[in-house]
């Protein structure tokens, strides 16, 4: 385990991380190996269904070479864990295994909540274009309240794909 000093030598900073991104790949590193528990996920899934992911909160560690990022002039302090405005991880290449050292139930959590969310968001825009093309077109109440559903996954589904990542350079940790 790394000394206080050493983490904070090799802290690049805090970004947000697309969790949802096919251009990396998230694996347990070295010291978050343990598996998950289904009982903590299933816990955790449903607190962030009521909740949102509260994913300024709980930072990911994560550990990556700095060669892996665009950019690198990330804020080292999480100062309002609410309203700071914070850059999101831009990748050089895509394909890159990036290294998370702790939060494995919670990208879990989250995966199973953001794949909930997509299967409900067909549904309703399946079930709203059949109500916009059959009988029901001129039911604009029932539409509306499908097109405000539609609307409030789509954010759902944002706010399940993203997570702040307190982000190390592999190269120093």
């Amino acid at each position: 385990m790394a000394t206080a000093a050493a983490r904070e030598k090799a802290l690049i900073g805090y970004a947000w991380l697309d969790t949802a991104s096919r251009t990396m790949q998230l694996q347990k590193g070295a010291y978050n190996n343990r598996m998950t528990n289904a009982k903590v996920v299933k816990d955790l899934k449903k607190s962030m269904a009521a909740q949102g992911c509260l994913t300024r909160q709980n930072p990911i560690r994560i550990m990556v070479p700095r060669k892996y990022l665009r950019r690198t002039d990330f804020p080292r302090v999480l100062e309002d864990k609410v309203t700071q405005r914070l850059p999101t991880i831009e990748w050089v290449e895509s394909d890159k295994v990036v290294d998370y050292l702790a939060g494995a139930h919670r990208l879990t959590a989250q995966r199973a909540l953001r794949k909930d969310y997509e299967t409900d968001l067909d549904k309703k825009k399946t079930k709203l274009d059949k109500m916009r093309e059959g009988e029901r077109a001129d039911d604009t109440e029932k539409i509306d309240e499908l097109e405000r559903d539609v609307e409030k996954l789509k954010r759902d589904i944002l706010d399940a794909s993203k997570w702040v990542a307190e982000v190390y350079d592999k190269g120093t940790y």
